[in-house]
């Protein structure tokens, strides 16, 4: 058992995301290993390929009404499993995008994330993904290459470095907080202000500082413990129950589990949907609705 995951996982994420991401590496190997068994695979390319098409449950809105037997398996377990595939994937695909600094690309995964959020009844996430993609179509190409592309900072300047703007941002109020922490009584308005002025060149000056006096400078990159134990314990677990062979009549003894989160729709059905939402954010901006499939 992973003795860094909180009972409350939404005030520590970051731990929760480590856990998240053993159980994920578990389930590729598993999978792979499943294809392994039966076929006679030369590749690592076609291995991932041949993982994707067996065990990956997306299904884009096609023009057709939802067969229920499409989206329904008789083996519940086995169901989860390749859910817990495919929305991790997506998952791992998206945080890469960023990393790389790919703004199409991340346009793209929220594609699935809105059918993700529609389907988990996320009503606010799913107006966002709504929006955010009738923006890339609707706004003018300057405003669109700024949606895309400004959502990154690469502070080391090396590939595949890049984190969302955001989280720079919280980066640069933890070094505020830190300067006003050393302020102490004397934390006025006019004094906070002229502290928030000097974050760049604060942020500048004490990495140098602290090259030349050989103080090692402190990483924002999160430092993931060892997972090497518990990844095996649960691949055994997996390996040894065969989440990834169907067989019927499985089941989760905890929760229901019985439909996937990017399937299953119809385009009609989603467009409609889709338009719903655009009417309801025309008081804001003059919106059109584009069909994004």
């Amino acid at each position: 058992n992973r003795t860094n995951v909180p009972a409350d996982s939404d005030n520590n994420l970051k731990a929760a995301e480590d856990c998240l991401v053993v159980i994920l590496h578990a389930h590729i190997i598993a999978a792979a290993k499943t294809i392994l068994s039966s076929e006679n695979i030369t590749s690592a390319s076609e291995l991932a390929k041949k993982v994707i098409e067996k065990f990956l449950r997306i299904d884009m809105p096609k023009q057709r009404k939802s067969n229920k037997s499409d989206t329904n398996d008789k083996d519940g377990i086995y169901l989860y499993a390749t859910e817990v595939l495919t929305l991790g994937l997506i998952w791992l695909g998206f945080n890469d995008s960023i990393k790389e600094g790919d703004g199409d690309k991340v346009i793209n995964y929220w594609k699935f994330f809105l059918l993700i959020f529609k389907r988990g009844g996320c009503r606010n996430y799913s107006t966002e993904a709504v929006n955010l993609l009738n923006q890339v179509h609707t706004l003018s190409p300057r405003l669109v290459a700024q949606l895309k592309w400004s959502r990154f900072i690469n502070t080391h300047g090396r590939p595949g470095c890049n984190i969302p703007a955001d989280l720079h941002m919280e980066h640069l109020n933890r070094r505020l907080k830190n300067i006003l922490r050393n302020i102490s009584a004397n934390a006025k308005p006019e004094i906070i202000e002229r502290a928030a002025k000097t974050i760049g060149v604060v942020k500048k000056v004490c990495p140098q500082f602290e090259k030349e006096v050989g103080v090692d400078r402190d990483s924002d990159h999160h430092k993931r413990k060892s997972f090497t134990r518990d990844f095996f314990v649960i691949l055994r677990t997996l390996q040894d129950q065969e989440v990834f062979v169907k067989k019927d009549g499985r089941k989760h003894n905890s929760f229901k589990f019985n439909h996937g989160h990017v399937e299953g729709f119809e385009r009609n059905e989603i467009n409609k949907w889709v338009s719903e939402k655009l009417e309801g954010l025309q008081k804001y901006s003059k919106l059109h609705t584009y069909n994004y499939w």
